[in-house]
């Protein structure tokens, strides 16, 4: 796990840390991937860049699944409202 991690738990949930470790989640999988990096063209706080040409198909269906549950359940929350 992230090594910031450690600072935010369940129970004593720090909003600022729990912000700080999402926005370094990026960080942490263009240290691990080659083949992720900053953006074309948004926020590299926000977004990241993948070259789909050497990225490994598992890691791209993984981002991507990912990617599709977040919009999902966005939307399924907007369909309710």
């Amino acid at each position: 796990m992230h090594s910031n991690w450690e600072r935010v738990s369940a129970k004593t949930m720090n909003i600022e840390d729990y912000r700080e470790y999402c926005l370094s989640l990026g960080e942490d999988l263009k240290a691990q991937h080659d083949c992720i990096g900053n953006p074309y063209n948004e926020s590299p706080k926000h977004w990241i860049g993948i070259n789909p040409k050497t990225a490994p198909d598992d890691l791209l269906q993984e981002l991507t699944r990912n990617s599709y549950e977040i919009v999902k359940e966005k939307y399924t929350k907007k369909r309710k409202n």
